[in-house]
């Protein structure tokens, strides 16, 4: 497991995105785009996700027909490392760094099958995150979704604006 701390200059920080599509830029989409995307269990989908993103709404300026972006913190998950597991995932696995006005936007959680913090933004919210992960890391456990399939537990970066990446690791059929 690979640890960081955190500076207010620069956090060292990387975060992950992964996606089964490509996209030049990481951003937030709407709420009628995700319905279309999501086929037929669209609407449960889509229900589910509003009545989360509800709390979420109440902490940005982020418009109300638009949704996040979901990202997590390079280490501070339980899901394999696409990097020395590339197989693990098979879409597209996207790499950025934030600064510390971004990160002060962002909302940040904890995914697990026990409820560890609530929703909680900025430094603030990154900070809780971090401490209660190194602490109790070795307790989370995965949940099954039977919309989503397996959900990994890990620190859930919540972000309501574009987001241009570094790096990515392309869909698995254009890997060589």
């Amino acid at each position: 497991m690979r640890w960081c701390e955190i500076t207010p200059k620069n956090n060292g920080l990387w975060f992950q995105h992964q996606s089964s599509g490509f996209f030049k830029t990481l951003k937030p989409q709407s709420y009628s785009s995700l319905l279309k995307i999501r086929n037929e269990e669209g609407n449960i989908y889509l229900n589910d996700r509003l009545k989360t993103e509800k709390i979420y709404h109440q902490l940005t300026d982020q418009p109300s027909d638009m949704s996040f972006l979901y990202a997590t913190i390079v280490g501070y998950n339980n899901m394999d490392d696409p990097m020395d597991d590339p197989m693990d995932y098979l879409g597209y696995t996207y790499y950025f760094q934030l600064d510390e006005n971004q990160i002060n936007e962002c909302i940040f959680d904890i995914v697990d099958k026990k409820v560890w913090m609530k929703p909680t933004t900025g430094i603030n919210g990154l900070n809780l995150a971090m401490s209660i992960w190194k602490e109790n890391w070795n307790k989370f456990q995965q949940q099954e979704d039977d919309i989503l399939g397996v959900i990994n537990s890990r620190i859930e970066v919540i972000i309501p604006f574009d987001v241009k990446y570094f790096k990515y690791l392309p869909q698995i059929e254009d890997r060589q």
